[in-house]
């Protein structure tokens, strides 16, 4: 018969191999074996809440499952947890779903006869009865060390973690520890916050100590964040707040300076650009970072910029007034090439078979919130229960592992709750789609009408919000690729290059499109054949084809699809100016 065997010591300094080698002899004695790969050892720290997870216990469940372990033997009730609610999910695991004996060494108590397979009940609630009051002492010993802490505070010696800027030093004689200010780190101190005041922004300041070799406490190159904080620490004032106990020390920045920093910081920071409400705010973001894009004015145009261009690492913008235009142009010329009501109707609008996903969607997803409800139903019913039940008990074991369950219950319905709230957004959003989709019928009933009435800027900003659900730019390079993604799914690619092409735009077609993680055009039909007359995309059957210019290859660079097509002219559309 083989026994595995379960060592854990409590430093990182400690070996666990006396106590595998007392193990070893134990088990030879109870007429075991102990196969090495059934030794399981671990060296942790401290009460070690969430145990049942650490690495030995984890490897010893497998090895359980896999069968062949006839006994599991541990040193002493402490090895295989300190927490109470811990243990009794371990006790639970090992005796009532592996249904294997459990051995503990220096209280030769088994909870299971490994003989008749009985579980000994005596055995496991003594074991219970014993890791509660090894528990209590824990949480003793935590409450005697918190009052000798406050009391040290109060007695103005240091007790906590220690700010830049400060060193402790110990009385030999008494061995208290003391406050004192590091004058290097001072000197650095003073530094910062002088210089912060004198105007220079958290950038320039880390910028200012990482180009002098100056580094933090714990030797780490400085960050804004870090520097932020130290400018509102009261500690560098002589005023320090330990758990609500009060203390003074020696200051290191006078008052009056202080205070000056502090009305700095709470100045709110004014950028360079206003915020603007333009015709595609809300609905237009940055292809390179995710982010939206808001409307500003500079001194010299109006603009669309990356949410992240301030302060932020992405630099992406595009000038309103041309993609505006494109925007619209697209959508008007779209309009115009589709008088027939059908055929415009097949673009922008919802199809039959469009419509039954959705409403199948919507249905799963409503199933799926409906059950999410009737489980926090179930789980509402436990937890009164649980509170019950806890209400009634005095057995500090029963207490434990019914706070346990109570603390789970309660973490189930507030993750039932987030994925609720998360499906009512996408029931919201199915439901939008959907009624979007009326509302584009009676907006193109007659095609020419609408475009004609379409003077008012205004409502130009209300038909593209209504048939358009977002629009990307992406940069590359010199190039800007705009991505129209409709209410319906369906997508058209435009590129934009203000430096060689500045008032007109290329309309991708023919199946072709960006695919921004390459950078490259994907070209379904690999030919494109042009030139100076026009061209043609795929293979021509005509004989009398007079196209000298070939590019082939599903996938191009960005910058020959662009001259191939600058090549097609009637696929370069002009920007129309435009004030929406």
């Amino acid at each position: 018969m083989n026994a595995a065997i379960l060592c854990r010591v409590s430093t990182s300094d400690q070996s666990t191999e006396s106590q595998e080698q007392v193990l070893i002899n134990k088990a030879n004695e109870l007429g075991y074996n102990v196969p090495t790969n059934l030794i399981f050892s671990e060296k942790i720290t401290g009460l070690d809440k969430y145990n049942i997870d650490r690495k030995s216990i984890s490897d010893l469940r497998a090895a359980c499952e896999r069968g062949g372990i006839d006994a599991i033997i541990v040193g002493e009730l402490s090895r295989l947890s300190r927490n109470p609610t811990a243990l009794n999910q371990m006790l639970a695991l090992f005796v009532e779903v592996y249904k294997i004996p459990l051995y503990i060494n220096d209280m030769r108590l088994w909870t299971i006869n490994p003989l008749t397979k009985e579980v000994l009940m005596d055995n496991v609630n003594k074991l219970i009865t014993y890791s509660t009051y090894g528990y209590e002492e824990v949480m003793k010993i935590r409450e005697r060390t918190k009052r000798g802490r406050d009391y040290k505070a109060k007695q103005g010696y240091s007790v906590g973690t220690m700010v830049y800027g400060y060193k402790i030093t110990t009385n030999t004689k008494t061995k208290e520890k003391f406050i004192e200010v590091d004058e290097e780190q001072a000197e650095v101190v003073r530094t910062i916050f002088n210089m912060y005041n004198e105007g220079k922004s958290l950038m320039y300041i880390t910028r200012y100590l990482r180009g002098n070799g100056i580094k933090t406490m714990l030797g780490c190159e400085w960050q804004t964040a870090r520097i932020s904080c130290m400018l509102r620490l009261k500690w560098y004032i002589g005023e320090r707040d330990y758990k609500g106990i009060k203390n003074t020390h020696t200051p290191i920045i006078d008052r009056n300076l202080f205070d000056a920093v502090q009305r700095k910081m709470e100045k709110p920071k004014r950028s360079t650009t206003k915020h603007r409400y333009y015709a595609l705010t809300g609905i237009i973001e940055c292809g390179d970072c995710s982010k939206k894009f808001y409307g500003a004015t500079t001194k010299r145009a109006a603009l669309y910029v990356c949410d992240q261009r301030v302060g932020g690492d992405c630099s992406n913008s595009i000038n309103k007034f041309f993609i505006d235009g494109i925007v619209w142009g697209v959508i008007k010329n779209r309009l115009l090439d589709n008088e027939n009501f059908n055929d415009l109707m097949s673009f922008f609008k919802l199809n039959e078979n469009d419509i039954e996903k959705l409403q199948t969607e919507l249905d799963n997803t409503n199933a799926i919130i409906e059950g999410l409800n009737k489980s926090n139903k179930d789980l509402n019913k436990q937890l009164v229960s649980y509170y019950k039940d806890r209400a009634k008990t005095q057995n500090k074991a029963s207490l434990n592992a019914l706070n346990g369950l109570i603390e789970e219950t309660e973490k189930s319905i507030e993750s039932n709750e987030k994925l609720i709230s998360n499906y009512i957004n996408e029931v919201n959003q199915i439901v939008a789609k959907i009624e979007g989709n009326k509302d584009i019928e009676k907006t193109f009933e007659n095609p020419i009408a609408t475009i004609n009435q379409l003077e008012d800027k205004d409502k130009i900003r209300e038909l593209i919000h209504k048939i358009v659900s977002k629009i990307v730019v992406y940069r590359n390079r010199d190039y800007r690729v705009i991505k129209i993604i409709y209410t319906n799914g369906r997508s058209e690619d435009i590129i934009y290059n203000g430096r060689n092409m500045r008032g007109h735009y290329i309309h991708l077609s023919k199946g072709m499109y960006y695919e921004p993680t390459t950078g490259m055009v994907i070209n379904p039909n690999m030919v494109i054949n042009y030139d100076a007359t026009g061209y043609y995309i795929g293979k021509s059957d005509r004989e009398d084809t007079s196209y000298t210019n070939v590019l082939e290859g599903k996938e191009l660079k960005l910058e020959d699809a662009h001259t191939a097509l600058i090549m097609a002219r009637k696929k370069i559309e002009r920007i129309e100016p435009t004030f929406i």
